[in-house]
């Protein structure tokens, strides 16, 4: 039997229900959330959660009071779904950092953040990621992924905060 966790802190036991839509960037899939059941007993039901789109792009807080952009370039592929057992979005963390939102047209948040510390060795700030964003993100609007962000490989899974953390 499988137990997944999902961000509220619940679990579902039992296997892992497909997608419920194949659209690359606009996954759902469910979540679950406890309700009361029949005869006043607490039942666990699944909820869609939906990814956000290629292209969109989001304001993050960071540890120093400051903030930093981060985006979707796109959905996973049929064998990348496969590989990671869910739905996933390729989120790029950018090098830029500021006090207040940037313009979308600043061409320094479209740049991708290189990872330099531990064995990281230069590699961009890549990150396959499952969940929708935290609340403390704020939506910036759309960025659309160049064909070279379209084509971008990553080995590397987690949260948002995987690998865009900066000080």
């Amino acid at each position: 039997m499988l137990l997944k966790t999902f961000p509220a802190g619940l679990a579902l036991a039992g296997p892992i229900p497909p997608p419920t839509s194949n659209i690359r960037g606009n996954l759902a899939r469910p979540s679950v959330m406890e309700c009361e059941g029949v005869m006043g007993k607490k039942q666990k039901i699944a909820e869609p959660v939906t990814l956000p789109k290629p292209g969109e792009a989001f304001l993050m807080p960071l540890a120093n009071g400051r903030f930093g952009v981060c985006r979707v370039l796109r959905g996973s592929t049929e064998s990348e779904h496969a590989s990671h057992g869910e739905d996933c979005i390729l989120v790029a963390g950018s090098p830029w950092m500021g006090d207040e939102a940037p313009d979308l047209k600043d061409g320094r948040i479209r740049r991708i953040q290189r990872l330099s510390h531990h064995s990281w060795k230069n590699q961009l700030d890549l990150t396959w990621v499952s969940d929708p964003p935290p609340e403390s993100y704020q939506k910036l609007g759309i960025i659309e992924p160049s064909a070279a962000d379209k084509r971008r490989r990553s080995l590397s899974s987690g949260g948002w905060f995987s690998g865009n953390t900066y000080t």
